[in-house]
């Protein structure tokens, strides 16, 4: 494979679009859905309880609380667009990205961060996004112009040949593991 280099120019709408993306992807993780069900559940308890247990008062109490949660997730669409500005995502500016035959650069004029191909756990394409979420949990994404079509191939077909780890720290095939950047022995290993 030849190195390849794709840009494209940040704007307003595409810094509102991705800051919201990752809110929806933040509110979709199984946390999110849990928190949503405890707030809006709550909410409609207290409802039902204050209203003298008729159920007006509780669809009342959960539409407050789908309301307090939009505002928590626009509150956290800012947040998420002010951190974007401080790593050089602004408009009129290029964010970048660089494809060589091991990994991927994505850059802007502030930072820059590299990503191997192997680290990539899972390959997810929504309209115009991809999201891609890494060995180290770490979920990134990115507008489906910046990936060329052969990369992202390669990306999946690695990310379904890997296998799946729970975050076990012991490896069956040694008797140590690396934890806290110390070695350490394994119960029973006698080394």
């Amino acid at each position: 494979m030849d190195n390849q280099h794709r840009e494209l120019e940040i704007d307003d709408d595409w810094l509102v679009k991705t800051s919201r993306r990752l809110v929806r992807i933040l509110a979709l993780r199984p946390r999110g859905l849990v928190r949503f069900v405890l707030v809006v559940g709550a909410a409609a308890l207290l409802g039902w309880s204050l209203g003298g247990s008729r159920v007006l008062p509780a669809v009342g109490g959960a539409a407050v609380g789908v309301v307090v949660l939009g505002l928590i997730y626009s509150w956290s669409a800012r947040r998420i667009r002010a951190a974007m500005y401080e790593f050089g995502f602004r408009p009129g500016r290029f964010v970048r990205a660089d494809y060589d035959d091991t990994g991927f650069v994505i850059s802007t004029d502030v930072v820059s961060r590299r990503r191997e191909y192997a680290d990539i756990r899972r390959v997810e394409v929504r309209d115009r996004w991809v999201r891609l979420r890494t060995t180290d949990r770490l979920t990134v994404v990115l507008p489906r112009d910046l990936m060329p079509d052969d990369r992202l191939d390669r990306m999946r077909a690695m990310a379904r040949s890997r296998p799946i780890s729970r975050g076990s720290m012991i490896s069956v095939e040694s008797s140590k593991s690396r934890r806290f950047g110390r070695d350490h022995e394994r119960p029973g290993s006698g080394g």
